[in-house]
């Protein structure tokens, strides 16, 4: 059993290090996970001999869905636009987790597996599993480029207009609507640069925007056609 929790702080420790600086809050993060969702199903899997590494894999992703869950309840606007980003890269990370607890801390570890166990050539399928991953939630990045506010679909109330759809003229030359993710902004100004995302649809069919200052012109990269905004 030394062994397997040992493996839950490799596997906390691998999956903490891409957050660079933030590394030192993510790893015990990633522990207490390991040890209030981990750990209990470590146990209740060997209990049922459901010590197969794809098992192993899913009760990572299993552990990490809690916290997947916290962020999109506490970061309504934020996740609106990078949601599905994060979640897929959460849930990723889950499922590493998890294969390195089987692979350090399960396979051959006679507490759970014999010793003399055959590796399984379905261990394969992880290459593709994981490219998939990557591959889709690269593809899920958004771009960030600027754009001319032009109207919008509805004047939304005072008190109501977070989530707004926004008619914008990118610098792509487009014409897009856009919905407001911030909240400390009136959107409706017409003639301003704004700041937006774009990003694929979950489908990756499409694109969908999402406004992040409504009130860009410092940093503007295109030329509003020196149309004078409105007042608040």
């Amino acid at each position: 059993m030394l062994r397997a929790l040992g493996a839950f702080a490799f596997a906390a420790l691998l999956i903490a290090l891409p957050f660079d600086v933030y590394a030192i809050i993510a790893f015990p993060v990633v522990l207490v996970l390991g040890a209030l969702f981990g750990l209990p199903l470590l146990l209740l899997f060997r209990r049922l001999r459901w010590l197969a590494w794809w098992q192993a894999l899913l009760a990572g992703v299993m552990c990490a869905a809690p916290l997947d869950l916290v962020y999109l309840s506490l970061n309504q606007g934020h996740s609106d636009f990078v949601g599905l980003l994060n979640s897929v890269y959460c849930l990723g990370m889950g499922a590493l987790g998890g294969l390195v607890v089987w692979l350090v801390g399960v396979f051959r570890n006679p507490a759970f597996l014999p010793e003399n166990a055959p590796w399984p050539t379905s261990l394969l399928l992880v290459l593709p599993l994981f490219g998939g991953l990557w591959f889709y939630h690269h593809a899920l990045d958004p771009a960030f480029l600027y754009g001319c506010i032009k109207g919008y679909e509805q004047v939304p109330a005072p008190s109501d207009w977070d989530g707004a759809r926004i008619t914008v003229q990118t610098e792509e030359g487009e014409t897009v609507k856009a919905s407001v993710t911030i909240g400390d902004a009136d959107p409706r100004i017409v003639g301003n640069c704004t700041w937006l995302s774009k990003r694929r649809t979950a489908s990756l069919q499409g694109f969908d925007y999402f406004i992040h200052d409504v009130n860009a012109q410092r940093g503007c990269r295109v030329s509003c056609g020196g149309v004078t905004p409105r007042e608040r």
